[in-house]
Protein backbone atom coordinates (compact mmCIF):
# COMPACT_ATOMS: atom_id res chain seq x y z
CA UNK A 1 0.00 0.00 0.00
CA UNK A 2 1.17 3.33 -0.78
CA UNK A 3 0.48 6.21 1.27
CA UNK A 4 -0.80 6.67 4.92
CA UNK A 5 -4.80 6.75 4.41
CA UNK A 6 -7.33 6.66 7.02
CA UNK A 7 -9.75 3.71 7.13
CA UNK A 8 -12.79 3.50 9.01
CA UNK A 9 -13.02 0.31 11.21
CA UNK A 10 -16.28 -1.68 12.15
CA UNK A 11 -16.41 -4.12 14.81
CA UNK A 12 -18.11 -7.55 13.18
CA UNK A 13 -21.29 -8.44 15.51
CA UNK A 14 -21.26 -12.38 16.86
CA UNK A 15 -23.76 -14.21 14.24
CA UNK A 16 -24.82 -17.84 14.42
CA UNK A 17 -23.31 -21.02 13.90
CA UNK A 18 -23.59 -21.24 9.80
CA UNK A 19 -22.78 -24.49 7.23
CA UNK A 20 -23.20 -24.88 3.99
CA UNK A 21 -22.08 -27.34 1.62
CA UNK A 22 -20.91 -26.82 -2.16
CA UNK A 23 -20.61 -29.42 -4.34
CA UNK A 24 -18.21 -28.39 -7.66
CA UNK A 25 -18.39 -30.99 -9.92
CA UNK A 26 -15.83 -29.94 -12.94
CA UNK A 27 -16.30 -31.84 -16.23
CA UNK A 28 -13.76 -32.11 -19.21
CA UNK A 29 -16.34 -31.56 -21.69
CA UNK A 30 -18.29 -28.73 -20.45
CA UNK A 31 -19.19 -26.36 -17.88
CA UNK A 32 -18.65 -27.05 -14.27
CA UNK A 33 -21.82 -27.87 -12.03
CA UNK A 34 -22.04 -26.24 -9.01
CA UNK A 35 -24.18 -27.33 -6.06
CA UNK A 36 -24.38 -24.90 -2.78
CA UNK A 37 -26.69 -26.25 0.20
CA UNK A 38 -27.81 -22.21 1.71
CA UNK A 39 -26.75 -19.22 0.98
CA UNK A 40 -23.80 -18.85 -2.34
CA UNK A 41 -22.09 -16.10 -0.18
CA UNK A 42 -21.68 -18.01 3.34
CA UNK A 43 -20.51 -21.31 1.54
CA UNK A 44 -17.83 -19.27 -0.68
CA UNK A 45 -16.85 -17.77 2.81
CA UNK A 46 -16.70 -20.73 4.82
CA UNK A 47 -14.23 -21.87 1.70
CA UNK A 48 -12.38 -19.37 1.96
CA UNK A 49 -11.70 -19.47 5.56
CA UNK A 50 -10.90 -23.29 5.11
CA UNK A 51 -8.03 -22.53 2.70
CA UNK A 52 -6.47 -20.39 4.94
CA UNK A 53 -6.61 -22.63 7.49
CA UNK A 54 -4.52 -25.30 5.06
CA UNK A 55 -2.89 -22.71 3.88
CA UNK A 56 -1.49 -21.58 7.32
CA UNK A 57 -0.65 -25.56 8.23
CA UNK A 58 1.17 -26.15 4.84
CA UNK A 59 3.32 -22.62 5.67
CA UNK A 60 4.08 -24.13 9.59
CA UNK A 61 4.92 -27.42 8.12
CA UNK A 62 6.85 -26.37 5.20
CA UNK A 63 8.64 -23.86 7.74
CA UNK A 64 9.80 -27.45 10.08
CA UNK A 65 11.22 -28.99 6.84
CA UNK A 66 13.16 -26.09 5.51
CA UNK A 67 14.18 -25.11 8.92
CA UNK A 68 15.20 -28.52 11.32
CA UNK A 69 16.59 -27.29 14.64
CA UNK A 70 19.50 -29.22 14.77
CA UNK A 71 22.75 -29.41 16.65
CA UNK A 72 25.90 -27.59 14.81
CA UNK A 73 28.51 -29.83 15.26
CA UNK A 74 31.82 -28.52 17.26
CA UNK A 75 35.18 -28.05 15.68
CA UNK A 76 38.59 -28.19 17.47
CA UNK A 77 40.25 -25.01 17.16
CA UNK A 78 43.35 -26.29 19.17
CA UNK A 79 45.03 -26.16 22.44
CA UNK A 80 43.79 -22.89 24.72
CA UNK A 81 46.61 -20.79 25.72
CA UNK A 82 46.60 -19.07 28.66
Amino acid sequence: MSGNKKRNLTVVSPQDTVAARLIITAYTDRPPNVECTGPLEVALKLAAAGLQILGNMVGNQASKVNNPVEDKKREFLGPREG
